[in-house]
């Protein structure tokens, strides 16, 4: 049950990211506190968050930290999924129930 709150919980969170890169027609400075405040109501060791179209790179923020050794989010961080994939297929075959 708490891994599926958990789901539910990150499943949120990456709506809310589609929902502020919506909100892109706004200045890039309201944008990154926009994330700045995400990333504290979500309580997120580390976030990052890149926007690109017609392969040029709009928006780029790096924010936080990647590991127990406070190294700081960058451009080159690789985020582990583990079996994260496995839940969302669970969430989305349930979704069809």
């Amino acid at each position: 049950m708490i891994g599926m709150l958990l789901i539910i919980d990150m499943l949120r969170t990456v709506i809310y990211l589609a929902i502020v890169i919506l909100v892109l027609a706004s200045p890039q400075d309201d944008l990154t506190n926009k994330v700045r405040a995400l990333q504290v109501e979500r309580n997120l060791k580390g976030i990052q968050l890149q926007i690109s179209s017609n392969a040029q790179l709009n928006f780029n923020i790096n924010l936080g930290i990647k590991n127990e050794k406070q190294e700081a989010v960058n451009n080159s961080t690789v985020y582990r999924i583990a079996s994260l994939s496995k839940s969302f297929s669970s969430v989305a075959l349930l979704q069809l129930v």
